[in-house]
């Protein structure tokens, strides 16, 4: 679980760095599914602390 987390994580930095260098055009759909990927990490470490985690 731990490194599916990390992994996650990876791959949002890395997509916030391609964006510092040149923001793609389509910035506002790149920000909103950032944002999702977070909230289900968010939600995922939750669960998992709460011992709610099936997936």
């Amino acid at each position: 679980m731990a490194d599916s987390l990390l992994q996650d994580l990876e791959s949002i930095r890395d997509q916030l760095h391609a964006m510092s260098h040149q923001a793609p055009t389509n910035w506002c759909d790149v920000a909103a599914n950032l944002q999702a990927q977070v909230q289900s990490v968010i939600d995922r470490e939750r669960a998992a602390a709460h011992g709610t985690d099936h997936g």
